[in-house]
């Protein structure tokens, strides 16, 4: 995987027959896997697999539309590039969408004609501008898949495009804002806005806000994959000092397969590229919901090219003085 840093953890416990083991095929078929940033696999002999990234799926790839191991859980996509799949495929934790490639041939010209162009997934962001033929052909792939189903829920299309219009012709008013204010415990609640109408309020929960003032915070931004015991002390005090403090981490129960919460989480240095990229997308997914307009979005994404740092424009001098102050930081 060239692209992408590869990450693997395998479980140590229990002995595995080698004919049982299903360790080489899931390297092999990772490898070739360009939108995979790192995967683990939590049980050897079952083949079970935690994927951090987008998976593409092909014929070739499949038996009978079944894959030879299990997606316990994938944070991106699930692009398939082959005429069906089985409910077996799909994982059981999924962060992205499950995208049927409607035209190989089609697909590989585009990509063709796109060389050299990064990748949106985990906060990544193009490098050049789309042309106007591939503006035409996404509107209409989109409003092909949406407008039956949209009109099956009863959906309004006229006036949520009637919005898109309005969005993109009032980019100036989106800016970030951040405020702070105590409870009675003396904790902070931090109000995120991505306008000054307090209607367009970016919600987030407390491991998602200290991980998105991190980033605020740093005029510089932060490469995911160097981050450092530095940066994870930063979140750590931020996360500490917020009102209604959750834990929103996992471990998979080794008797059941299921995961199950618990609290062993931003607080005792569980901070690592998987878990950071988890909650940008998190964070994204929350903002596309608030911004239809893209270039819009980025602003206030955490986002940057690929090998560079991952950063939130939208954040200004006085933003990471507040922040400072408010956190205690110098």
């Amino acid at each position: 995987m060239s692209l992408w840093s590869k990450g693997i953890e395998r479980s140590k416990t229990g002995a595995v027959r080698t004919e049982d083991d299903k360790t080489n095929p899931i390297d092999e078929f990772f490898a070739s896997q360009p939108d995979v940033r790192s995967y683990e696999i939590t049980d050897i002999k079952n083949g079970v697999v935690n994927v951090d990234g987008s998976i593409h799926l092909n014929e070739a790839d499949l038996d009978d539309g079944k894959l030879f191991f299990k997606i316990a859980k994938l944070t991106g996509n699930l692009y398939c590039h082959c005429k069906h799949i089985k409910q077996s495929v799909v994982p059981a934790e999924l962060g992205g969408e499950i995208v049927f490639v409607p035209n190989e041939e089609e697909l590989w010209k585009n990509k063709q004609a796109a060389e050299g162009e990064d990748d949106l997934d985990m906060g990544y962001i193009t490098a050049k501008d789309r042309t106007k033929d591939d503006l035409i052909t996404n509107v209409k792939l989109a409003f092909a898949d949406l407008i039956s189903a949209a009109a099956t829920e009863g959906v309004d299309l006229e006036e949520l495009w009637k919005n898109v219009l309005e969005q993109n012709a009032n980019k100036d008013k989106y800016k970030l804002r951040i405020e702070f204010e105590k409870n009675k415990l003396g904790k902070t609640i931090t109000n995120i806005y991505v306008s000054d109408d307090d209607n367009d309020k970016l919600e987030l929960n407390p491991i998602q806000t200290a991980i998105y003032l991190m980033f605020a915070m740093d005029e510089n931004g932060f490469t995911v994959d160097d981050l450092k015991t530095t940066d994870w002390i930063v979140a750590k005090q931020i996360y500490s000092q917020l009102a209604n403090t959750e834990q929103k981490t996992y471990i998979k129960d080794k008797d059941t397969g299921e995961y199950l919460n618990y609290t062993d989480g931003i607080l005792n240095k569980a901070f690592k590229p998987t878990t950071v990229n988890s909650y940008i997308s998190e964070i994204r997914k929350k903002l596309e919901k608030l911004i239809c307009v893209e270039d819009v979005r980025n602003g206030f994404s955490i986002v940057g090219k690929r090998g560079e740092a991952l950063k939130i424009s939208q954040s200004t001098p006085e933003i990471r003085q507040l922040i400072c102050e408010e956190f205690g930081f110098d």
